[in-house]
Formats: C-alpha cells, structure tokens, sequence
C-alpha cells in the first residue's frame, strides 16, 4: 500500500525472520516480543540484544533473552514462533530482600534504626536488581537518621509504610512500594533505566508519519468513593471494676458469689428500753408502741401502758409491759416481737431474724414531770447474715470455708491469690443504663466487643514532682511516670477510694483513712485481656469502721472496640468521594496498617468531660495515599497514534504502552498515552496480579529452552 516502510528485526541466532511484534508497558512485567522464522538447525542466542530498524530510526533493546520456541503452521508451511522477552526478565528470576523497616515500638513511635523513606526503600531493591541507574518521584517520608539514634520518632512529614520483606524478588518489593505510594515502575529502553513515578505526568506522542490518531477514554470501573483502612484504633476509656476471686474450677466469679466465701449468722432486731422511775411520783403512764406503719403515728401501732404508783420501781414497770407484750394478740406484735425484763431493762427482740420492726416510747401524766422519771433507748440493729468479707482480712483469710471440693487450706489458698487482688471490667454498675460509652466510638453493649491494652492513649510528658505525693524510698516529691527523654503511652491506671495503706510505690502526703474516688491507686497490676480483668501484686480495699470492703474502682485504658454485629475490630477509615458522587455507599477500600487513630480523653469525678484525637498523622498519612489512589479511578483523556515505519519511543509516566510491527506490508509503530492499546497484552491491573502469584516450578515446566515440535514432541 501508499507510503509502506519496510523494516528489519535482528536477534543473534535468527536466521530468516518473517515477521515481529513487540509490545512493552508499565510494571515489571518484561516485554514480549514474537518473530516468526522459518525453522533452522542452530537454536537462537540464549541472551542477546535485539534490534528493530527501518532505515531512519533504530530501537535497540540490550539483554532480551529467549523465552520459548513454537513450532507453527500456516499457509506457507511450518515455522517457528520465537517469543523473546526484555531485560526485566531478570528482575522476576534473581535476588531475594530481607528486611524489617518503619517497624513500630509498643508505644506507636517508629523505631529509629528501622526508618526508610519511600525513595530509600526503593534504592535498597535497585540495589539487589543490580540496578544503578534510575530515576525516583515518591512521596516524602522520614529518612534514615542513621544506626545511633535510639529515641523512637513520631511520623508526621510523610509517608513511612511499613515493610517486612523475607525473601520476596527486588522486582516485587520494588513494586510493593511503588503501589504504596500510587506509582508506576517504568522501564525507559532509550536510556536503559529505570523511572518510578505518578502515572499521567510524560511526554506528548511526537508528530511525524502518522497512519491512524484516534483519542481514547480510559475509565475504569469507578466506585463512588475510596477509603483508607488502617490499623484498629485505639480509644481511651475509664471501665468500671468489681472484685472477683478464683474458684475450684479455675473460673473467676463476683467474691460473694465464691462458694468458699466466709458467712455471718443473720442477727435479730434488738431495742432496750431502760426505764427510771423516782418511786414517789403518782399518774406517770410509760407507753410502748409497736407495729406501726414507717413514718406513721406511733399511736397508730399497738399501744401498751404502764401507769406509775406508790412502791413502783424501774424494774416492776419493765415487768409489767413486758407480761401486757408478750401476752398480746396483735398479729402486729404476736409473732413479731418477743418481750423480757432484766431489772428496769424492757427488752424487745425480732422473732425472726434480719426482719426489723417498728417502735418508739413516751411518757404521759403530770406536767412538769419530776426528773428521775424517764424512758431511754438502745437498738442493736437487724442483718440478714449471709456472706460477709469484712471480718475475713488478707492475708490469712481466716474465716472462709471449706467445701465439698475444697479443704479449708485450699479455700484460703485461692483466696489468698485472687480476693482483693483481682478484678474484672463491668460495662455499668448501673442496672438500668447497662452499657458503657466509649469516647469517640459510642456505647458498647457487650463486654466481649472490648479488648483490653496495658496502656493508655495519652502520652508520658516532663512534668514536675506532685506536692502530694512522695515516694517511699527517698521521701522526696514523686512522679506517676517518668519521662525519660521521648515521649510514649502512659501504663494503665486505677482510680477509686482505697484504704491508704494499700499503695505500695507511691505515698499520699495527706493521710487518710480511705482515699478519694479521683485518688490514682498506687499498685502494679497486670492486664489479663482474655478474662478481661486487671490483677494487682498486692491486696487492694476499703476499710469502713474498721470492716474490709469493696473499693468502687475504675481503670484508665486503651481498648479497641468490636463491632457488635460482626465482632471484626473497628480500625481507622478515611474517605474521599470520587467527583461526580455526592456519597460514599460503595466504598474501594485499602489496606494501610502503618495508619492508625488514637482517641485521647478526659475525666471529672468519674464523669466524661470531653474527648479528642491524639495527633493528627493519620488524618494526614491517609490523605497521601488516597490522593495517590485516586489516580487510579479519575476518567483520563488519553491517545493511540500508529505511525508509519519504527519510532523510537520510550515509556514513561504519560507514555503506557508502545508496539513496533514488522511484517510483509511493512513496518509500523503504535503508541499510547495514558491508555494501552495491545489485545493481546494483559492490562495493568491483571499483569500486577500476575507478578503477585507464588510461581509453581515444576522440571518439565522449565526447560532452557522449549520447542514444541509437530505432533506433540519436544526437545
């Protein structure tokens, strides 16, 4: 046809080729080129550089090698189809990157020995490509501040992913970070190099020759919107805590539900009237009342009277109410009350034990009444009995009991370890609000949507020693935590009223009996996430007149929260709505485990007062990698141009894709920005697959060279 240019391609070892065809694109994928021959006795150069030329412009590509041969039949007869690859064949087959880099201390801090910015990663897998010539355009991150520095850093200037290589090709680990930071791996044939860029930014196609020019619209299957999902994040909570102790059968229970816990007799209600009487004044009644409704008239009960007389005393008066009581038919008081006399002692005491009953007294008669006439009371109040650990104080547990599966020494054994010790997380001590409002996140309803942390969100800062505080074993002012030159997450703390001889570590200046409810508790605990219960090295209480008894205790703590209905850990998600969508229902999300939200918070006598992020680098770190990732979906005009005859073309962040022909007609080139044009060539996304597979070796499968002969034979 018009304006046909013929060409040439050569490989070392081709004898007669026919035609070609090769296409190269984006990725570390190698090339592939075809060239039809017909067959010949000497097998083609393993290695070589293979040239295509027209007579006006050479494209020669240095260390292709051959892939395979095929044994071929058309119109013309048989011939060999020998498909060649470029020199990134190389990156797929050597090497292997070890390596741990922009790893994370317990505290959330990357650790300075393992930082790597993008760029230097991506010169570390250059490096064991033996590639030394290369151009970068990454996002920034923090360098290497070199093997001596040992203070963890805070990510806030870029994009430090995490990297854990263990043997992986430099090609793939190459590749790994640029997907990371939303580029391409572009080999550029001219200069025989290598660009890692931002797809969309290159050249324009050049003008000259032209065949065919057409635009094209690459749009891809767009979701409304992008996320990015980091690690689960971490909010900080104050729970509330009850005291559990362990049973026979290893369980952990509420310890008035323990079935070794010590128990008291219930106790009767006791009222004693003591009765006086001057033995000369006439027309004084002593009146008891019994059985009336609380908060009623006394008269309203049942009423009994004593009027006083000549030769009366305290302890006749004391026996006669006690006959008129004690011989009453009042269901009120019959039944109810028993009475007894001991000198001018009326005695009044529960039939039943830990029921109380209502009563009061008074005096009637002569006004002014003469002193020495008088009625005065006592009360020995009523207690259901029932289990009961403060008369059982720690160490020795004295008063527990043994069971049908404990000895008494066992019973003081697990009491000893666990009572006063252990304590479990409650989502509320109130019944009627049962759940427990995560700052930041909301109320969870149950207690397995929570997983415990040793330590808190806020970060250990310099602070001055607290005037109320002193440590016990300098006696100078003391520090909760101590900062010792970075900064990193407060431990657990528990907050609550305990009886000050309980803290061990740290002593309150101002003595109290029990200390108050915002007072920190001063013993080291352990977290046990799995029964989510704190443990404390030593036995922590309340003391109330004397009596041990339960502290209302909260601790202080980081938590990731599980969804309720999925139980999968909430962790950080930041969207961008792609343009032309309003909303983000069907979100592309991406894995970014180096991004994570901490929820800081603050409280006031128990209360919740307000909560915020803790920094800002998640928002941040997100935002690069969703702007990289959004390249991916925008809708870019781009164009395929063939030319007549071969044109030097390389590749580079516009430039996706470019095919040289050479055949009986002629020789043509065609080119595309920001789109591929090949049908035979997988796209992008496919090829990236691909490279990501686990390769399946198997002997038969990789012969040096494989030539599949006519009628199914092979050499």
């Amino acid at each position: 046809m018009a304006g046909e240019i013929h060409g040439t391609v050569a490989y070392p070892g081709i004898l007669a080729p026919e035609s070609a065809t090769m296409t190269i694109s984006h990725g570390i994928t190698p090339g592939v080129c075809v060239i039809r021959c017909s067959p010949q006795d000497v097998l083609p150069a393993q290695v070589g550089t293979l040239v295509f030329t027209d007579g006006n412009e050479t494209i020669a590509l240095p260390d292709c090698r051959v892939n395979q041969i095929r044994w071929e039949q058309d119109d013309a007869g048989w011939c060999w189809s020998v498909e060649i690859v470029d020199r990134r064949w190389k990156w797929r087959e050597l090497g292997a990157m070890l390596g741990a880099y922009n790893q994370l201390d317990p505290f959330g801090k990357l650790l300075p020995f393992t930082i790597r910015a993008p760029d230097e990663l991506a010169a570390l897998c250059f490096q064991a490509m033996g590639e030394d010539n290369y151009t970068l355009n990454l996002p920034p991150g923090i360098a290497y501040p070199g093997p001596f520095v040992s203070q963890p850093i805070v990510n806030i200037s870029g994009v430090n992913p995490p990297i854990n290589w263990n043997g992986i090709p430099p090609a793939q680990a190459l590749q790994q970070v640029a997907d990371m930071c939303g580029c391409r791996v572009v080999y550029q044939w001219k200069t025989n190099s290598v660009l890692v860029a931002p797809p969309g930014a290159g050249a324009l196609l050049p003008p000259g020759s032209i065949s065919r020019l057409g635009p094209t619209l690459k749009s891809p299957e767009t979701p409304d919107s992008i996320a990015i999902m980091g690690a689960p994040t971490r909010y900080q909570v104050r729970i509330p805590l009850r005291a559990v102790g362990k049973e026979w059968d290893g369980s952990y229970r509420p310890i008035d539900r323990l079935s070794y816990a010590p128990r008291v007799a219930a106790t009767p209600q006791k009222v004693n009237f003591t009765i006086a009487f001057d033995g000369v004044t006439a027309s004084i009644t002593y009146e008891i009342f019994l059985g009336f409704a609380q908060g009623a008239d006394p008269a309203t009960g049942a009423t009994f009277t004593k009027g006083s007389s000549a030769g009366d005393t305290g302890a006749t008066i004391a026996l006669a109410l006690a006959a008129l009581i004690n011989a009453s038919a009042d269901p009120r008081v019959r039944g109810v009350v028993m009475a007894s006399a001991a000198g001018s002692v009326l005695s009044l005491t529960a039939v039943r034990e830990g029921v109380p009953f209502t009563y009061a007294s008074a005096l009637s008669g002569i006004l002014p009444r003469p002193a020495g006439n008088s009625i005065t009371t006592s009360i020995t109040a009523a207690a259901p009995g029932g289990v009961s650990w403060g008369s059982c104080p720690p160490p020795l547990f004295a008063t527990v009991r043994a069971t049908d599966r404990l000895t008494y020494a066992e019973a003081v054994r697990l009491a000893q370890e666990s009572v006063w010790r252990c304590y479990q997380v409650i989502l509320s001590k109130n019944f009627l609000q049962p759940a427990l409002l995560v700052p930041g996140y909301g109320d969870v309803e149950r207690m397995q949507q929570l997983v415990l942390e040793e330590t808190q969100v806020d970060q250990i800062t310099p602070q001055p020693g607290d005037e109320n505080l002193i440590d016990p074993l300098t006696h100078q002012l003391a520090t909760v935590n101590f900062y010792n030159g970075y900064s990193r997450d407060k431990p657990a703390a528990v907050y609550g009223s305990v009886a000050e001889g309980v803290n061990t570590t740290i002593h309150y200046k101002n003595k109290k009996i029990n200390r108050d409810e915002e007072d920190q508790v001063f013993v080291p605990f352990s977290t046990d996430p799995v029964r989510y219960m704190i443990v404390f090295n030593s036995y922590v209480y309340r003391l109330d007149e004397g009596f041990i008894s339960e502290p209302d205790l909260t601790l202080q703590t980081a938590v990731q929260v599980r969804d309720f209905t999925t139980n999968q850990v909430e962790s950080f998600l930041q969207f961008l709505v792609l343009p032309g969508f309003q909303t983000n229902t069907n979100p592309r999300v991406y894995q970014h485990p180096d991004v994570q939200l901490n929820v800081t918070s603050v409280y006031e006598n128990g209360e919740l007062k307000s909560w915020n992020v803790l920094e800002s680098d998640p928002q941040i770190r997100a935002n690069f990698y969703l702007q990289s990732h959004l390249k991916e979906y925008l809708a870019t005009s781009g164009q395929t141009v063939e030319y007549n005859g071969f044109r030097a073309i390389d590749l580079d962040g516009a430039v996706q894709q470019v095919t040289w022909s050479l055949g009986p007609d002629g020789c043509s080139t065609t080119a595309s920005r920001n789109t591929e044009h090949s049908l035979w060539v997988p796209p992008y996304p496919a090829r990236r697959r691909v490279e990501f597979l686990d390769p399946v070796r198997r002997v038969d499968m990789e012969p040096r060279h494989r030539i599949d002969m006519p009628g199914g034979g092979g050499t």
